[in-house]
Order: C-alpha cells, then structure tokens, then sequence
C-alpha cells in the first residue's frame, strides 16, 4: 500500500451508526489481509504523529472510507434537507390560504413575491402598478363623494430599492435595525413620492405628515399619515369625473396613508398605499386598515 504524510485530519460528525460499524470493519479486514497476509507496509501521518504497519493501514483505509461516505451522507442530507422544505413551504401555502377573510373581501396571493392580502371584492383592479384598485360604489352610496377611494401595491427587492433611491450601498439592510432601517428609507421614499406628486400635480401642497410604528404579520412597519391638497381641474386631466367638481379651481384637501414593510427575509420593501378626499376618508380608511391587517408573508 502507497505511504501516506501530512493526510489531512477528518472531522468525525455523527453519522449514522451502522454506516460507521462497517466502514471500521473493513477498515480492519483491509489491515489484516494486506498487512497480515501479504506483508505490506505503510506510514501516516496525523498532526506530527506518526504510524506504521497496520494500524497504518486501518487509519489510511479508514480515513478513505470515511471521507467518501461523507461526501454521499452530505449530499443526501441536502437533497433531504431540500425536500422537507418544499413540504414546509407547501404547508404553509395551504395554512395561508385558509386564513380568514373579512366579509366582503377575497384573498390575492402572489406567490412570486411571497405574500397576499385581502381586498374588497368589489373593487376593481387597475392597471398601471403592482396591484391597484379603486373602488366601485354608486353615487347615491356616498355623501359629499368627490375622488374615488382607491389603494396601491408597490414592490421592489433590496438591489431595486437602493438603485432607485439612490441609497447609500455600504448601508447593511440586513442587520441594521429597523427605527434606524426606516429613518434612513422613509426620507428616501417620501421624498420621490412628493417629486412625483408635484409633477403630475402641478398644485400639490403637503399639509401635515407623521409617522408611527406598527407590526404586520410581526414585521416592524411603518405607517405614514399624510393630508395635502390639489387643485380639482388636475384630479379631472388624471382621471376623476368632472361632474363631481362644479367648480374646477376649488382645491380639494386628500388624505392619504402609506405603510412600509421591509422584510428582512424576503429582502424586500412592501409599500402599501391608500388615498381619498379627506370628507370620505373614514370609510377607505377603516377598508385599508383590513387590507393590511391581512397580509401575510409567505
């Protein structure tokens, strides 16, 4: 048998207790027949000691045994380790999709970005963002109605969100802690969302804005309270019916509340956002408080 030196020492994890019991069993029948029978010879070397004859030739066999059967034991433990997973992840799909639904909503789930929540049913989904719906009430069901009641989903990963607001790369989103992940995003954030607002509404005056923290789905979020104000003529050119404002150049006040969630696991930023004329507010108010007490993180 070929000499061994400096083999390198192999770390003995528990592994299976038969497996074990044979590969030393061979390894003995390996020492005896070649070192016994025909006289063979061999030096290892193990961190500066050293061994020869048989109980070289058990080590060395042994050694090589081991060496494979763990490299297949991994190998399986992964394969094994994948699929108790994809069990996992099947049963909580199913234990997700049974969670109650308040009356009059109905689940979207998306499975892409590992998350669903409850809408009202008879919303109507827009085109344009992630999801968007507006509602869908008749006239005589609303008092003083002016802009119709409306919430936004939008999504972006980690990599997204630091190239779109231009966030420092060097920020480690993963371990900073959330009053500190949400003080350096929400300014971001907030700050785009005025810029965008001013471009397509020329008139857009912030009147007051806060912030307060809250859990969804036991994530540290938060929930930003906004009212501003716009001229109706820019509400009518963005898509609101005219017949509802007699005088084109009032200024309407809007309320508006916008949740952020950033889930460290998923690495990802959830923006929830919901608006409405500050006189209807309550309403959409209170169905946006259902929205995002049923989402869910999959």
């Amino acid at each position: 048998m070929a000499s061994s030196e400096n083999q390198p020492a192999v770390s003995l994890e528990l592994k299976p207790l038969i497996p074990l019991i044979v590969i030393v069993m061979l390894s003995v029948i390996v020492a005896v027949i070649t070192f016994g029978s025909f006289q063979s010879s061999a030096n290892v070397t193990i961190k500066d000691m050293s061994f020869s004859g048989a109980i070289a030739g058990f080590i060395g066999t042994f050694l090589v045994l081991f060496s494979v059967y763990s490299q297949i034991y991994d190998k399986a433990s992964q394969n094994k380790l994948a699929e108790y997973r994809e069990i996992i992840d099947k049963l909580r799909l199913k234990l997700i999709k049974g969670a109650p639904c308040p009356e009059g909503f109905e689940i979207e789930m998306d499975e892409k970005r590992k998350f669903l929540f409850a809408h009202p049913s008879t919303w109507k989904p827009q085109q344009g963002v992630l999801y968007y719906f507006t509602e869908n009430v008749p006239e005589n069901e609303r008092k003083n109605r002016k802009t119709r009641g409306s919430f936004h989903i939008y999504y972006m990963d980690l990599n997204t969100l630091v190239e779109t607001y231009n966030i420092d790369k060097t920020i480690d989103f993963q371990n900073l802690p959330y009053k500190d992940l949400y003080s350096k995003l929400s300014v971001r954030v907030l700050e785009s969302l005025n810029e965008k607002m001013k471009k397509n509404f020329p008139s857009f005056t912030l009147i007051s804005s806060n912030n307060e923290c809250i859990r969804i789905d036991d994530i540290p979020s938060l929930r930003v309270n906004s009212t501003f104000s716009i001229i109706a003529k820019e509400l009518v050119a963005q898509g609101e019916d005219e017949a509802n404002f007699p005088d084109l150049n009032k200024t309407i006040t809007l309320s508006n509340t916008r949740l952020l969630i950033y889930n460290k696991r998923l690495q990802g930023l959830y923006e929830f956002a919901s608006v409405d004329d500050t006189e209807d507010y309550m309403v959409t108010s209170e169905i946006f408080n259902q929205v995002t007490n049923s989402i869910r993180f999959i």
